[in-house]
């Protein structure tokens, strides 16, 4: 066992193996110290009863002795030194069922109070064992995040600019028509966009992240900053010819906000959108006022999601479907971001489905300028 323990503690293959071999034995010690508590305390109560025999045994043997001696002063003697013993009937010496009530009512209370000092401490352990295993399971769940997070970034940084270098290149090194310049100028744009894309989601990820990431937030225009991070996206959607974008907004809807964060928060939603919708797929982009809010709604007609993994779609790193089969790119932060920053503008955020295969909907809800003034 010492040898595997020791295996397991050096293999650098497994993830946090070392706390798992911390954390089982920290487990086996404290229900090792839990088993030896209780098992000392049941024999510790049969000590008492048991030591408290052979004293009322020994009482009864001077008592005895001592009858010879007193004669008819012995009654009034027993009940001055042995309190807990009485004569009977025939001249026999026993302990008086008032002394037996008492010792059975200590050893009864006694034993309630092991059980109840056992079962709080039983609870106690179970607790703690049950925390470090979750805690474990979190950590190595970030960890496997983490993981995917630096695969997916190194690919979606290498992807544009791969494809910048072979564009650049073939227009160094060929004389191309001006329509041909223009497609290829026109591709690279994209790819610089993406590239500007996914930068501005880890900047912003990195100050939500610090303490003094404070949202710089004025009155704006929500509804102007809606249809011009949405005019933003069409060029880059278009460009692909697989899927359509409609908006829909109310104009006029003010709010106190970052303008340039509100921005990203669209841009990801669309983003997210477009990632899980299938080639020709609608995206539908409403804002709208419900009373007290504005209310963004980014609806797709793609792959959608079980309706528990709703609140876990917003977690850092997080992506929806297996890792192993999911062809879809990103880095798992497009939605975090999203929350984090509508939490940071006193909004909330949710996320809608009727199952997998039947597309999704994200509303996002920030307060209306005049009800963040009356707050």
């Amino acid at each position: 066992m010492l040898t595997s323990l020791r295996n397991a503690w050096r293999n650098p293959r497994l993830p946090f193996r070392r706390h798992f071999v911390v954390f089982a034995l920290i487990s086996l010690f404290a229900i090792a110290q839990l088993t030896w508590w209780s098992i000392f305390q049941f024999h510790e109560g049969r000590r008492i009863l048991s030591t408290q025999e052979s004293y009322w045994t020994q009482q009864i043997s001077i008592a005895t002795e001592k009858r010879h001696e007193l004669g008819g002063d012995f009654d009034g003697w027993l009940l001055r030194a042995f309190s807990d013993l009485e004569s009977a009937s025939g001249g026999a010496i026993r302990v008086s069922m008032s002394a037996r009530q008492r010792l059975d009512e200590l050893a009864g209370s006694r034993m309630r109070m092991f059980i109840s000092e056992g079962a709080f401490f039983g609870l106690l352990v179970l607790v703690g064992v049950l925390y470090m295993f979750r805690t474990l399971r979190e950590e190595i769940a970030i960890e496997h995040r983490q993981s995917v997070f630096l695969a997916a970034t190194s690919h979606e940084l290498k992807t544009p600019i791969t494809s910048l270098r072979m564009y650049l290149d073939t227009l160094r090194e060929r004389a191309l028509p001006p329509e041909k310049r223009a497609e290829m100028l026109e591709v690279m744009s994209v790819d610089l966009d993406r590239l500007n894309d996914l930068i501005e989601r880890l900047l912003q990820a990195q100050k939500v992240l610090t303490a003094d990431s404070d949202t710089a937030c004025e009155h704006v225009d929500i509804s102007e900053e809606t249809v011009r991070a949405v005019k933003e996206m069409v060029h880059r959607i278009e460009f692909t010819g697989k899927f359509r974008l409609n908006i829909d907004t109310e104009y006029g809807r003010h709010a106190h906000a970052d303008p340039r964060r509100w921005q990203l928060v669209v841009k990801n939603l669309v983003d997210n959108a477009v990632k899980y919708s299938p080639d020709g797929g609608m995206i539908d982009v409403y804002l709208a006022r419900r009373e007290r809010w504005i209310e963004l709604s980014v609806v797709d007609q793609g792959r959608g999601f079980a309706p528990d993994e709703a609140s876990r779609l917003f977690e850092r790193f997080y992506r929806s479907g297996n890792e192993d089969t999911r062809t879809t790119q990103g880095v798992g932060l497009g939605l975090y971001l999203v929350r984090e920053i509508v939490h940071s503008m006193r909004g909330r955020v949710m996320a809608r489905s009727e199952g997998v295969g039947r597309g999704s909907k994200f509303v996002v809800q920030i307060p209306l300028a005049a009800e963040i003034g009356n707050a």
